[in-house]
């Protein structure tokens, strides 16, 4: 797996400004593995087998960054898990080192700059009407995006969509053993939730919740539950975890 030491990355102001910001440790792991992160997919051997990675991803050790930054590998280790925790990375421990996927690569890294308009370019000598021309113009695009959205069949409230969504969902408390029927309530969740991400995000999220790690403990009863996979706070971890999980399958099935 390539290691770069050229280019350049996003880094979102907010990531810095909030939480990630308040520990410098936090802060100097997640610049450096958006900074060695691979940015197109490619091949490894992990655990004995040849690994399809998406994007994103990068293999490290905590020793590594420990040593670089001279501190404890528990240090590193405890940001690690935060950021994993926090959903703005996907941990994978083996004896080889750790694997770290990165939520929403592709969005964050890869989106084109908007061009500079002339509003844009007016702020320097009318800041007021500037910024309100800027306003406008977000509140034209994303009206537009909403329309392109209502008219892609992912995001289509069709019979065909529901059955998928009930039937991806219900493979979830198979998986589990979970012993019981989706709900009508839960219909309706699905249905907003096909709305909001489209049926194939929402099919690779249950995907990925079929894929979680399990720790000690772990009660169905306590966390197979729809509203934990569907929250704004984790749905892109388990969208991340399913994306994962397909990878995974690929590489097998071209093995």
């Amino acid at each position: 797996m390539a290691r770069y030491a050229n280019g350049w990355i996003k880094i979102d102001r907010r990531m810095v400004i909030e939480d990630i910001g308040d520990n410098v440790y936090a802060l100097a792991l997640w610049t450096m593995l958006l900074a060695l992160a691979n940015w197109k997919e490619s091949k490894i051997m992990w655990e004995g087998k040849q690994r399809i990675l998406p994007p994103g991803s990068v293999v490290f050790g905590f020793r590594e960054f420990a040593e670089r930054w001279e501190c404890s590998p528990n240090t590193v280790k405890k940001w690690a898990q935060y950021l994993h925790e926090t959903g703005r990375i996907v941990l994978e421990v083996c004896p080889r080192g750790i694997l770290a996927t990165i939520c929403n690569w592709t969005i964050y890294q890869t989106r084109e700059d908007e061009p500079r308009t002339t509003s844009a370019h007016s702020v320097h000598t009318d800041c007021t009407q500037a910024a309100h021309s800027v306003h406008l113009n977000e509140e034209g695009k994303k009206e537009r995006k909403e329309e392109e959205k209502g008219k892609d069949p992912k995001f289509l409230l069709s019979s065909e969509n529901i059955e998928r969504a009930k039937a991806a969902w219900e493979a979830v408390l198979v998986h589990f053993k979970a012993g019981r029927a989706s709900r009508e309530s839960e219909i309706e969740k699905l249905s907003r939730w096909i709305q909001r991400e489209g049926i194939n995000a929402l099919e690779m999220a249950f995907l990925g919740a079929k894929n979680e790690s399990k720790g000690e403990g772990f009660n169905p009863a306590d966390f197979i539950k729809l509203d934990r996979y569907l929250s704004a706070e984790r749905f892109e971890r388990f969208l991340n975890l399913g994306v994962q999980a397909w990878h995974r399958q690929r590489s097998q099935e071209s093995a």
